[in-house]
């Protein structure tokens, strides 16, 4: 269902423009999630990433996906939209993108049982165009929970995220939902933890708690 919002509506045809912005908006379905659960936190969410977009160019790309666990099959077809001045112009667009967002709830009873983002940016990341300055917006509560890291003891600021070799030296990374509906100490151990993480990448690193 949520693949079909934008099929309508993208369109390709738009002129090519010399280092255009592309924008991945990657959402968290693990049922820690607030986005799948929680009606507040998924219309501020909408809202923040229709206020991204409208911010956009003609030109201009947005990457939708969603990510929790490894090849799991409850991940959304990942969904592309050039933007230009017409029916995909940012105004038009920038609404869309919220229904997309908001409608995640619908995915609630179908929930990932992990959040593993490293591993999502060891596969993907090298594919982001940082020299450009590709900038990846991911809709998380960043509570890293995999086989390399136990989300109680990263709550708790007793567990490290599992480092990896990943080069984001240009691009802007910023993550919406950090520490979600959770106490402040654990907000703490979350930026901490992945502020320690993303410095060696390079990446303009950005984490807002709603």
């Amino acid at each position: 269902m949520m693949n079909r919002i934008f099929l309508a509506a993208a369109c390709l045809c738009a002129p090519l423009v010399s280092h255009a912005a592309i924008a991945t908006f990657l959402s968290d379905l693990s049922t820690s999630m607030p986005l799948l659960r929680d009606p507040a936190f998924a219309d501020a969410t909408a809202k923040y990433v229709e206020s991204q977009v409208a911010g956009m160019h003609p030109g201009d790309e947005l990457v939708f996906r969603t990510f929790g666990m490894p090849d799991d099959p409850r991940n959304l077809k990942t969904l592309r939209i050039k933007l230009d001045d017409r029916q995909n112009s940012p105004a038009l667009a920038a609404g869309k993108a919220g229904k997309l967002i908001a409608g995640l709830q619908s995915l609630r009873d179908a929930g990932q049982g992990g959040t593993q983002l490293v591993g999502w940016l060891q596969t993907y990341g090298p594919s982001l165009n940082c020299r450009d300055g590709d900038h990846l917006y991911v809709l998380t509560d960043a509570i890293e929970s995999s086989p390399q890291t136990d989300a109680s003891a990263l709550l708790g600021g007793k567990a490290a995220l599992p480092r990896i070799k990943l080069d984001l030296e240009g691009c802007r990374v910023t993550f919406y939902g950090l520490g979600a509906l959770r106490p402040g100490s654990q907000v703490q151990a979350l930026r901490r933890a992945w502020t320690e993480w993303m410095e060696p990448t390079g990446a303009a690193f950005t984490a807002i708690t709603p």
